[in-house]
């Protein structure tokens, strides 16, 4: 699975997610903006950053639509993603949080 694989709801979600989850514990460490960076140069485009910028303007019942309208193949590759992202400076409670209602949300089961 590629970044490019992803229909635009999907690459909405995924830029959403990014942004909640680095977020989620109220720091920005600078291993996360290191992953993030590494992340957007991985994913090849300009249109992550914008996506990203513009994630703040989302309700929750917006970005809870978009979640759970990704394509099952995607979420898998999406979820591992997030954690990889998260995990960089250890998993916080809040980030947990949000990695759990995803896994929820998406019926992942390890």
């Amino acid at each position: 699975m590629r970044y490019d694989d992803l229909d635009e709801n999907e690459k909405s979600a995924l830029a959403a997610l990014v942004r909640v989850v680095v977020r989620a514990d109220g720091e920005f460490s600078v291993a996360e903006v290191q992953a993030l960076t590494v992340l957007a140069r991985e994913l090849e485009t300009a249109c992550f950053w914008e996506r990203v910028n513009s994630a703040h303007q989302l309700s929750i019942d917006e970005l809870a639509a978009m979640v759970e309208s990704v394509r099952a193949r995607t979420r898998v590759w999406m979820y591992g993603v997030l954690l990889g992202l998260a995990a960089v400076d250890g998993v916080s409670e809040e980030e947990g949080d949000i990695l759990d209602w995803l896994a929820a949300t998406w019926e992942l089961h390890s």
